[in-house]
C-alpha cells in the first residue's frame, strides 16, 4: 500500500510514545467497526492477533505456522507448501486494508499495513488532509459526474384472465429490475407509476412495461420498451413457453435472463441508443457511463478507430471519477488487450491492467464484472491460479447472469479449468442470444486440447463476427490446417498476414499471450504450418 506517511519506527515498538500507541488501538477499532472494511471474521481476528502481538512486543514470534495455528484453528502438524491458507487470508486482508484507507479510512491519522512477504504490521503516520480542503479542490477542478440513465419498470400486467396468476407477471417485472441492475450502467427504478417520484427527483429516461397472456397451454410475455425522450417505441419482443403446461417458474428464470441481456448487455438497445446519441461527442463531454460505451463499440467493432475512441474516452473518465469502478475496470481490460494483442506505444500494459483492476475491486469487491476483470489482469500477468479464484468469485456472485457468464468461460477455459469453463461457454451460447464470440473461442481451445478438430472447426465457423483482429484469421487458419482444409486455410492465412505483417516472426509470442498450454499452443502452429505459415520458433 502505498501512502503519503510518516514511519512510525515500527521494530522499536515498545519505546514508540504512549499517544502513539493510544492511536494505533484507536485506528484498529475504527477499522473493525467501518463498514467499508470488507473482510471476513476471520480475517478481522487475524488482524486483530497480528496487532496485538506486535505491539506486546512479540513481532518476531509472527510467522506463517503460529498464525495458522493462533487464528485459524490448523493442528500442530500444519504444512504451509500443503495448506497456504495464511498466504490466501492475507492477501484478501491486504485488500480490504487499502480499499478502507481508499474510502473511509483516507483522513485517519495512523494507517496500518501488512508488507507482502511479511504478516508483521507496520504502522505509519498518515500526513493530515482536511476533508474540506479536499473538496473545494474537487468543486475547483472537476465537474459533478452526470447521473447514470433510469429505467423505469413497472408491475407488469396480468392478462392471463386467472388472478391466481399475477404472481407470474409481478414476479417478472421484479427480477428484471434486480436483474438489470446487476449491469451497472443503469439505475432502476421499480414500482408504480405513482410511486415513481417518491423514489428519485428526476423523470426516467426509459420505460419498460409489459404484459403476461395465456393462449390454451401456452404462456406469452409480451415486453415492450419506451424512449421518454421521443415517446417512441423502440423495441418489443414476445416470448413464448416452449413446453405444453410449462414450469411457470422455469418459464420466468429463463425470460428474465433473456430480456436483461437483450436490454442492457454491452451490445443491447439501451447501449445502442445512447451510444449514437454520443457518437460524436468530445471526451471530454461524455459522462462515466456514456465512455464505457466507447469501451463497448471498440468490444464489438476492435477497429484502430474504436480503441482510439475507448481509450480516450476511458483516459478522461478515471481522471474526472476516479472511484467509479466501472470505468476503471473498463481501462483495466483496455489495458490487457493493449498487452495481449500487442499494441504498440504503450508502457508497461499489463502492470496498468493490475492496477485499475484492483483499484476498481478495493472499490466494488462484491461486482461480478471488476471480479471478471481482475481475473483477465491476473492472466495476462501469467497468474493463473489468481484468475481462476478471482472468476470463481465472480461466478459465485450470479451464476445465472448472461451478461458476464461469456467473459467468465473464456477466462476459466484458457487457465486451464477444463470442465466449468466448457460447461458455461455451451450454457451461455444456448440462453444469451447476444453472447460474445469469445464463448466460441472457449469451446475452440478445449475441443483443440482434446484432439477433436472438427468440433474445433464447427466452433470456429460459428463466430458470427468478423472483426479486424488478426485472432479471427488465426483461429480459421489453424483449424482448417488441422482438419486437411488447406485451400480454406490459405485464404485466412492471406488475412491474417494482411491484419499483422509481423506474424511469422512475432506468432508465437501472440499466440502464447492467450494460449498458456504448450501442448494446445504446438497444436495451433502445426494447423497454421499445414495452412501454409511457417511461425519462427524462436
Amino acid at each position: 500500500m502505498t501512502t503519503n506517511s510518516g514511519s512510525l519506527k515500527e521494530k522499536d515498538l515498545p519505546h514508540v510514545p504512549a499517544q502513539y500507541l493510544d492511536l494505533i488501538q484507536d485506528e484498529i477499532q475504527k477499522i473493525l467497526a467501518c463498514p467499508e472494511f470488507t473482510a471476513t471474521e476471520q480475517q478481522r481476528n487475524f488482524l486483530t492477533y497480528v496487532v496485538n502481538e506486535t505491539l506486546a512486543g512479540r513481532a518476531d514470534s509472527i510467522k506463517g505456522y503460529t498464525v495458522a495455528t493462533q487464528v485459524f484453528g490448523r493442528a500442530e502438524n500444519f504444512d504451509a507448501s500443503l495448506d497456504p491458507i495464511v498466504s490466501i487470508q492475507a492477501n484478501k486482508l491486504r485488500r480490504a486494508l487499502e480499499r478502507y484507507y481508499l474510502l473511509d479510512g483516507k483522513f485517519d491519522p495512523i494507517v496500518i499495513d501488512i508488507p507482502k512477504g511479511s504478516y508483521v504490521p507496520t504502522f505509519s503516520r498518515q500526513k493530515s488532509v482536511q476533508q474540506d480542503e479536499v473538496i473545494v479542490e474537487s468543486d475547483k477542478h472537476s465537474k459533478s459526474p452526470k447521473l447514470w440513465p433510469i429505467l423505469q419498470i413497472t408491475p407488469f400486467k396480468n392478462g392471463t384472465g386467472d388472478a391466481g396468476k399475477e404472481y407470474i407477471s409481478t414476479g417478472i417485472s421484479a427480477e428484471l429490475a434486480i436483474a438489470i441492475s446487476q449491469f451497472d450502467n443503469f439505475r432502476v427504478c421499480y414500482a408504480r407509476e405513482d410511486a415513481i417520484q417518491k423514489q428519485v427527483n428526476e423523470s426516467p429516461r426509459f420505460t419498460l412495461e409489459g404484459e403476461v397472456c395465456q393462449e390454451g397451454e401456452t404462456i406469452k410475455l409480451l415486453v415492450y420498451l419506451i424512449d421518454a425522450a421521443t415517446h417512441i417505441r423502440v423495441w418489443g419482443d414476445i416470448c413464448i413457453s416452449v413446453d405444453r403446461l410449462p414450469d411457470l417458474y422455469s418459464f420466468k428464470d429463463r425470460v428474465v435472463h433473456i430480456i436483461a441481456s437483450k436490454i442492457c448487455g454491452e451490445f443491447g438497445v439501451l447501449p445502442n441508443i445512447i451510444r449514437k446519441e454520443t457518437k460524436h461527442r468530445p471526451p471530454r463531454e461524455l459522462a462515466s457511463h456514456e465512455a464505457i460505451l466507447r469501451y463497448w463499440e471498440y468490444e464489438q467493432l476492435q477497429s484502430p478507430d474504436s480503441f482510439k475512441r475507448a481509450f480516450e474516452a476511458l483516459t478522461h473518465a478515471v481522471e474526472s471519477e476516479p472511484d467509479c469502478s466501472q470505468t476503471l475496470v473498463s481501462f483495466a481490460i483496455l489495458y490487457c488487450n493493449i498487452c495481449n494483442l500487442d499494441i504498440q506505444g504503450f508502457e508497461d500494459p499489463s502492470g496498468k491492467a493490475s492496477f485499475y483492476a484492483e483499484k476498481a475491486a478495493l472499490l466494488n469487491p462484491n461486482n461480478q464484472r471488476v471480479l471478471a476483470g481482475l481475473a483477465y489482469a491476473r492472466m495476462t500477468a501469467g497468474e493463473l491460479s489468481s484468475a481462476i479464484n478471482e472468476a470463481r468469485q465472480g461466478l459465485e456472485l450470479n451464476p445465472e447472469s448472461l451478461f458476464m457468464l461469456d467473459g467468465i468461460a473464456w477466462l476459466l477455459t484458457l487457465c486451464g479449468e477444463w470442465e466449468l469453463g466448457p460447461e458455461l461457454a455451451q450454457k451461455v451460447i444456448q440462453l444469451n442470444p447476444y453472447h460474445r464470440e469469445i464463448a466460441h473461442d472457449a469451446l475452440w481451445v478445449n475441443y483443440l486440447r482434446k484432439g477433436e478438430y472438427d468440433l474445433a472447426y464447427v466452433e470456429a465457423c460459428s463466430r458470427k463476427r468478423y472483426s479486424t483482429l488478426f485472432w479471427d484469421s488465426l483461429i480459421r487458419a489453424s483449424t482448417c490446417g488441422l482438419i486437411g482444409k488447406t485451400e480454406e486455410g490459405e485464404k485466412f492465412v492471406n488475412s491474417l498476414l494482411q491484419l499483422r505483417p509481423d506474424f511469422p516472426a512475432n506468432g508465437k509470442k501472440l499466440i502464447n499471450k492467450f494460449i498458456k498450454f504448450q501442448d494446445i499452443s504446438k497444436k495451433v502452429l502445426t494447423g497454421l504450418r499445414i495452412s501454409g505459415l511457417k511461425v519462427c520458433e524462436g
